[in-house]
């Protein structure tokens, strides 16, 4: 396999981060890694793999650096205005963020679950919050063994002020 060039939008947040420890440790061949932030984060250093990785701010522009895959951790209204630029340049986006789960043209995927709906033009894909990702993971199993007609799956989330 070829070795894949790879951002993270939205590095300096939990789940920015927590993307980044997965890659981390992940057998993924990584080329390179560019990572994005706001502003306020322009210029500062991000630790992968024994380098020093420099942060750059989100733009437009972004997405000509060379990019194969860009997993988005940002809230919706940027998901919404910055993934389509990345997707349109032919780079495939994994967004974390609500703005596309309920678009019938962008596969909402659970890997474990779904995975066999991706097509290689895909070049956008949703996740489910992370919540129902755990819940669809268990329930494909209980599925498969009692084919589930309904689920009735109430969550409560957190809310700071």
């Amino acid at each position: 396999m070829r070795k894949l060039n790879l951002g993270i939008v939205g590095i300096t947040g939990l789940v920015g981060q927590t993307v980044l420890e997965i890659l981390k440790t992940s057998s993924l061949p990584i080329n390179s890694l560019h990572l994005y932030a706001s502003s306020r984060s322009k210029g500062k250093t991000v630790e992968f793999n024994g380098e020093l990785l420099v942060i750059k701010e989100l733009n437009e522009n972004s997405f000509n650096d060379p990019l194969d895959i860009v997993f988005f951790a940002v809230e919706s209204d940027l998901a919404q205005k910055y993934a389509p630029i990345a997707s349109k340049k032919g780079i495939y986006v994994v967004d974390n963020s609500s703005a596309f789960r309920m678009q019938a043209d962008i596969p909402l995927v659970v890997p474990e679950v779904n995975a066999h709906v991706l097509k290689a033009d895909n070049y956008l894909i949703a996740n489910p919050n992370c919540s129902t990702i755990q819940s669809v993971v268990a329930l494909k199993t209980v599925h498969e063994l009692f084919e589930l007609t309904d689920v009735v799956y109430t969550s409560y989330q957190a809310l700071c002020e």
